[in-house]
């Protein structure tokens, strides 16, 4: 929902280029040199045993010039992803609350903000060191969300047949073809020795594109072929 708000007024190749080819191409690209980087480390016998993700991360820049400042900036990066997401999800939630409010009023969306914080501590403070609790509610989360790939498979099915009735792409496909009507009849009457003119027709229906590009007929023959 949160994805939808800010994307409004954009077109669906900008929205796919923007929300899922940039961020999974750098997401790649994350992947690819600092998991390189800690395999060839790991090769090398240059890392520690850390047992968990975060500690191999700051392991591996460890390893690299100026990593008390490429550890800040990691730091920087993955609070603001955190504090970003956080607030997005607080107004999704405050959103529901109001019955769909594009604007829901603050004291609900600070609200929902310190409940999912409160909720996260909890589960930090109740895990301990060894994260069991925060590891089963992963666990849960993603077997809860499995039954959701169905609605996702469904509003796909659901977007692409709206998109085939969208006017903007009947327009289209409807002037492509009056287009390869009239240059087929226009080879087939005139052997080739013609020209298309298009001209204004009234509009009955709003659809005055269509109707435009549907009185394309050949016209008669000429000198030369255009």
């Amino acid at each position: 929902m949160f994805i939808a708000r800010i994307s409004r007024g954009r077109t669906i190749r900008q929205f796919v280029g923007g929300v899922i080819l940039v961020p999974g191409t750098v997401s790649l690209l994350w992947f690819a040199v600092f998991g390189g980087s800690a395999t060839h480390l790991q090769d090398e016998k240059r890392l520690s045993d850390a047992s968990t993700a975060q500690g191999q991360l700051f392991d591996v820049l460890q390893q690299y010039p100026i990593a008390t400042v490429s550890s800040v900036v990691v730091m920087i990066l993955v609070g603001i992803f955190f504090v970003s997401g956080a607030d997005a999800a607080s107004i999704v939630m405050g959103t529901l609350s109001q019955r769909g409010s594009l604007e829901p009023t603050r004291g609900i969306v600070v609200f929902w903000g310190v409940l999912t914080g409160a909720v996260a501590a909890i589960m930090l403070l109740i895990g301990g060191g060894k994260g069991d609790a925060l590891t089963g509610l992963q666990n849960l989360t993603i077997l809860a969300a499995a039954p959701f790939t169905l609605v996702m498979v469904g509003l796909c099915v659901a977007l692409t047949r709206d998109l085939r009735q969208d006017p903007l792409i009947i327009r289209g496909r409807k002037g492509k073809e009056a287009i390869e009507s009239a240059v087929i009849a226009g080879h087939e009457k005139y052997d080739g020795d013609f020209e298309l003119r298009i001209g204004p027709c009234a509009p009955t229906d709003g659809t005055e594109f269509a109707q435009s590009t549907e009185s394309a007929q050949p016209a008669q023959p000429t000198s030369s072929a255009h």
